[in-house]
């Protein structure tokens, strides 16, 4: 059910808006989008909103964004069935959840920043909730949650994958991609506003212990590891770096195109053979029967 941000009763839909007939609170649609956001200004400063734009014209080209693309939505064939109720939470503008859609899935998406929901809705997803991921106004409302490049945003990333489990319905799958090894650590990750990155066996330990068993998980990105390990040494992580944003965004095409193929066949090798190194994390799995949801 969708809960009400008062009381934590039931909101059913009146019109435009979601109404709580325990409390009477009321939910708002502007512009199309659920506001649950306990301030108004709710990730207003996280992001420079022209990297937004700049975010909506890389995702389709760039060679990062297309193989990861290949790895979720193998995945998601995997694990997500069409009849599933999906929701992206982090879903930025919408880039996956549209592809996802576009493959018959019943999709919805959530973000804490405005700019991104407008974008996401310019791709035709009508089902969009703003909120702070651990205030989730669901509880054992979707089948399948996704969290791709999202956890390792997040201080509390247990507290966060808990309240994910509540999303969940019973049985429900958890799939979200994270950035491997921590000693790939550089200055990319402090101007993206990582927290950290993440050990296989790590990740693991982690899912479990917030209630969940997992399925399958294991690295991706393998053939770019030197780049990324060079990229340490080139680009280390300075203690006067900030970041609204994420760099990289630029698409260079010839190496752009290159990377891409490479990436395409790293992907097809890998398959259910996970390499236990790379550059990435996938992870899928299924909320544990019986541990406190509360």
């Amino acid at each position: 059910m969708i809960t009400c941000p008062g009381c934590g009763g039931n909101l059913t839909p009146d019109g435009e808006r979601l109404v709580c007939r325990a409390c009477g609170r009321t939910v708002d649609r502007p512009r199309g989008v659920f506001d649950f956001a306990s301030r108004p200004d709710a990730g207003e400063g996280d992001y420079d909103p022209v990297w937004f734009a700049k975010l909506d014209r890389a995702e389709e080209r760039h060679f990062w964004f297309r193989a990861r693309r290949q790895v979720i939505l193998r995945l998601c064939e995997r694990y997500a069935a069409r009849s599933d109720r999906v929701l992206e939470v982090g879903a930025g503008t919408g880039e996956i959840a549209a592809a996802l859609a576009a493959r018959g899935y019943r999709v919805a998406v959530s973000d804490v920043h405005r700019q991104a929901l407008e974008y996401a809705g310019r791709k035709g997803l009508t089902e969009r909730y703003r909120f702070d991921l651990m205030q989730a106004p669901f509880r054992e409302h979707f089948d399948v949650v996704g969290l791709f490049d999202v956890l390792e945003h997040i201080d509390d990333d247990r507290g966060a994958l808990r309240a994910m489990r509540r999303v969940l319905k019973p049985g429900g799958r958890l799939i979200l991609t994270v950035p491997a090894h921590q000693r790939l650590w550089n200055r990319s990750d402090v101007v993206a506003m990582h927290k950290r990155r993440y050990g296989l066996k790590q990740l693991r330990r982690l899912v479990t212990a917030a209630g969940f068993d997992v399925l399958e998980a294991g690295c991706f990105f393998f053939s770019v590891l030197p780049m990324l390990a060079l990229r340490v040494l080139v680009n280390p992580a300075r203690a006067a770096d900030t970041g609204r944003g994420a760099p990289g965004l630029s698409v260079v095409p010839v190496a752009n195109e290159i990377l891409s193929a490479i990436l395409t066949i790293d992907n097809m090798l890998t398959g259910r053979l996970w390499p236990h190194v790379g550059g990435s994390i996938a992870l899928v799995a299924r909320k544990r029967a019986g541990s406190d949801d509360s």
